[in-house]
């Protein structure tokens, strides 16, 4: 692997004492000794990077306390050429080149730091010198292509119909608009317009308007398109109608040529796999079957844009190969040789091809980002995420699959630690968070929660249960009230497995969860008094009866009750808060003062329960926080407190205590 040149060194010097006073990271891994809490819980040094189209500056995502900021590096001294802040809880998440001295990029908002996403609409951007930011015209619109053809302009859509056309062509100097000259097709709502490589929008993806129904469409690319004509009538053709098929696409990417089409199908909510769809002739050929993997990103090529590639999650990360005669496919194949036993993803690559960034991680690598020269194959090391800490010093996450009590095949991970040779560690069952909707699930890769656990001598076992969203909407749907019966079942089943096993052993095993996590972590509690030994929730929601109160619309609250399987059950039998009779072991709760996800009150209403049935509680509700922990201060102040929680219940007693809060 090709260092960094000593001047390069001084300068990467120099960029990290200025990214020490963003991240507070402050020293070097070192294999023989114990990370430090603190090593775990450093904020990357940034999350996301991308080199510009000349190769001349690259563009990174830089994570503070509550927010994420966007910087611009000049590629051959890594110095800050601009940077974009924005105010707390605001996060720039997606960003892209628009030409070799501008980027464009989207913000959210973060409630906390383990709320959801909520888009805050509108196009933002900056050029590499900081000069002409600010908000990019209309605000409810979100980027589509950067056509790599065309400096000036950029194509987005609308969350409305904006100048009477979802698509729109925006100036990058004024904002203006440029309605694109396309009409819907009939018969649904469409909301999703896609472009080929050209820059011609050749999808429309919507759905039947009783059923919600897919409905998919292509048209026949327009030869006047680039001379303004208002050529609104080019005809649509029926790709796929779900409630005729049973089949529900999911659009991938062009080839480099256009004239193929690739999609992620199901059938009946069951994967089926991945689809290239013949746009002259409207046939579809099976290009890889899949059922029950993961699917990952799709990789293209960088001169052409054409799709070459997919990842898979079936376990570990898998390259699956679409276009082998593509010039680009060697190249990865290259990577994964020469970065074994990890995932290199490339995120962007210079107009020419020649110049990459790749992103390399694994389950005991938090990221780092390298250099590629396609041209020789040399890489260099652009920087870590987090360099503090070093693979030899993490444990190793294991793919687990088992059946359910039902016969259902279930996946996972468990996360053994090293320090413990494969021999049984005290064990923390972890449900996942946003299991109920769908929304989440557990992919092998680094995660520091589980690697501070492992580090202190604890295993982790993750579960994809049923309801999580990984393996299609059937398998999603399994998950739907009533409110955690199924799901609850599928915990309980991981846990025996991890006995059986010999992972671990009875009486020293706790269940551990955020958010619905932790509802889930007070129902095993409750449900399986002898099983486990200590519970801890954080930012949880546990009295249903209180939380079915909706205050939102009636057709907001009927959706949120179907999703959680509220509608029709019997909300007092699946709230642990009036159920603490029935739980023996010692619990911590977590929580945020200003959360409006799962209110404080939530947290001190279980705490009471616990009390009054004379169960060992500790609470920790944290000032000025919301959903999940943001400050640097009461991230270490929970962290320390699992671990002594931990400590006292099934651990060696490695933790020291923690003082009351």
């Amino acid at each position: 692997m090709k260092a960094l040149s000593e001047r390069k060194w001084w300068q990467a010097a120099a960029f990290a004492l200025f990214v020490m006073t963003l991240t507070n990271i402050t020293s070097v891994a070192s294999a023989d000794r114990v990370p430090e809490l603190g090593d775990f819980l450093a904020r990357d040094r940034f999350t996301a990077m991308k080199i510009s189209p000349d190769g001349r500056h690259f563009a990174a995502t830089v994570p503070e306390e509550g927010r994420t900021s966007l910087v611009i590096l000049s590629r051959a001294e890594l110095a800050v050429t601009a940077r974009v802040a924005v105010d707390p809880g605001q996060h720039i998440s997606a960003f892209d080149w628009a030409n070799d001295r501008q980027v464009v990029y989207s913000r959210h908002h973060k409630d906390g730091s383990r709320a959801p996403e909520l888009g805050s609409g509108g196009l933002y951007k900056v050029s590499v010198d900081g000069s002409d930011a600010g908000q990019l015209g209309l605000a409810n619109v979100a980027l589509l292509d950067t056509l790599p053809d065309d400096d000036d302009h950029v194509l987005v859509y609308g969350f409305m119909s904006v100048a009477g056309s979802p698509i729109v062509r925006m100036e990058l100097a004024t904002g203006d608009v440029e309605s694109w000259p396309l009409s819907a097709p009939r018969g649904g709502n469409f909301f999703f317009y896609f472009n080929d490589n050209a820059g011609q929008v050749r999808l429309a993806d919507g759905s039947e308007r009783v059923a919600r129904k897919q409905r998919l469409f292509v048209n026949d690319p327009d030869p006047d398109w680039r001379a303004g004509q208002k050529t609104k009538n080019r005809r649509w053709h029926r790709v796929n109608f779900e409630d005729e098929t049973g089949e529900f696409w999911d659009f991938l990417g062009f080839s480099g040529d256009n004239l193929t089409a690739y999609f992620q199908v199901e059938k009946d909510g069951v994967g089926a796999g991945l689809v290239a769809y013949e746009l002259s002739s409207r046939q579809r050929r099976l290009v890889l079957a899949l059922p029950l993997a993961t699917m990952g990103r799709t990789l293209r090529s960088p001169l052409d844009r054409g799709v070459v590639a997919r990842q898979s999650f079936d376990g570990k990360p898998v390259l699956h190969v679409i276009a082998p005669a593509d010039p680009f496919v060697a190249t990865l194949k290259q990577l994964a040789a020469r970065f074994p036993g990890t995932f290199a993803t490339p995120t962007s690559f210079t107009r020419d091809g020649r110049y990459g960034v790749i992103l390399v991680e694994s389950d005991t690598q938090p990221g780092r980002h390298f250099l590629l020269d396609t041209s020789t194959g040399d890489v260099e090391l652009i920087a870590a995420r987090n360099d503090r800490l070093d693979a030899a010093q993490l444990s190793p996450m294991q793919a687990i699959r088992f059946k359910a009590g039902d016969g259902l095949e279930l996946d996972g991970f468990i996360t053994r630690p090293a320090s413990r040779q494969g021999q049984p560690a005290p064990l923390v069952v972890m449900p996942l968070d946003h299991q109920l909707l769908g929304l989440g699930y557990y992919r092998w890769g680094y995660d520091a929660e589980v690697q501070w656990l492992a580090s202190r001598g604890y295993a982790v076992l993750q579960v994809n249960v049923r309801g999580s969203g990984h393996r299609g909407e059937a398998f999603r749907d399994m998950g739907k009230g009533p409110v955690g019966a199924r799901i609850q079942d599928d915990i309980t089943d991981a846990t025996r497995w991890a006995l059986r096993e010999g992972v671990t052993q009875a009486g020293r095993i706790c269940i551990y969860g955020h958010g619905n996590g932790a509802h889930s972590a007070m129902m095993g509690l409750v449900r399986e008094p002898g099983l486990y030994a200590c519970g801890i929730g954080n930012v949880g929601n546990y009295d249903f009866v209180a939380k079915n109160k909706c205050t939102s619309s009636r057709s907001t609250c009927r959706f949120i009750n179907e999703q959680l399987g509220l509608d029709g059950v019997d909300l007092e039998a699946n709230s642990p808060n009036l159920l603490a009779s029935r739980i023996t072991a010692p619990v911590l709760l977590g929580g945020g003062a200003r959360d409006r996800i799962a209110r404080p009150a939530q947290a001190r209403a279980m705490h009471a329960s616990l009390q009054e049935a004379g169960v060992p509680v500790e609470m920790a509700i944290y000032p000025g926080e919301a959903h999940g922990q943001y400050q640097d201060a009461n991230r270490l102040d929970w962290a320390k407190r699992v671990l002594a929680h931990l400590d006292k219940t099934i651990g060696d007693g490695r933790a020291a205590p923690v003082a009351a809060n």
